[in-house]
């Protein structure tokens, strides 16, 4: 559920029985309740325009469980990429969309500051909790958090984006789609723009 646009509820049934449930709820933060600072720009090597900035918070909660509430921000951002990078696009892609999304998942630190909740949800052996906390762009080693957020293309990948956001994008991935596709100089130049995008937008937020 972490970057359905239109999938809001997962249902797990056994012969008919639902043995399991979790839900999304959005709500879209106004110009008054959201603290972050956003112009329109350009990426640091001008191949897209960073101009569209949603912030959300979504809970995501278990069925007579445990819930927590997320920071969700969606970029959108227009092509402007020159003739060598849109052909190798269409060739791969079929299709060039004329605008890319960029969204990170990341845990407010209004969240991180209220002890009480959060530890509750980090330290508990409940199976609802720990499903939970696997949602989570974070770490959790001898009381000390770590950033680990993923790369998500569609589905989530292996690959750690660095920091304490998860990243989903138009990445090109490997053809195991498990890692970015670095080698291919094409799609590397590419993925490595969307990367620094990401750092672009995180330096908003923090």
């Amino acid at each position: 559920l972490s970057f359905t646009r239109n999938m809001m509820t997962l249902d797990i049934k056994v012969n008919q029985l639902l043995v399991f449930q979790m839900s999304k709820t959005k709500s879209i933060m106004s110009s008054v309740l959201n603290p972050f600072t956003f112009k329109p720009h350009r990426s640091i090597h001008n191949m897209l325009l960073l101009d569209s900035f949603v912030f959300t918070e979504q809970t995501f909660a278990i069925t007579n469980g445990p819930s927590i509430t997320l920071g969700h921000i969606t970029i959108e951002a227009h092509l402007n990429i020159d003739q060598q990078l849109r052909n190798y696009f269409q060739r791969i892609l079929k299709t060039l969309p004329s605008t890319v999304q960029i969204q990170l998942l990341f845990v407010p630190t209004k969240i991180l500051l209220n002890q009480q909740q959060f530890q509750s949800l980090i330290t508990s052996n409940n199976l609802d909790a720990q499903i939970l906390k696997s949602i989570l762009p974070l770490t959790f080693l001898d009381n000390e958090i770590i950033p680990s957020g993923l790369i998500f293309i569609g589905l989530g990948t292996h690959q750690s984006i660095g920091i304490g956001m998860h990243v989903c994008s138009h990445f090109i991935p490997t053809v195991e789609r498990d890692t970015l596709d670095l080698q291919d100089a094409y799609a590397a130049k590419w993925n490595e723009e969307l990367i620094a995008c990401v750092g672009q937008i995180a330096r908003c937020i923090y």
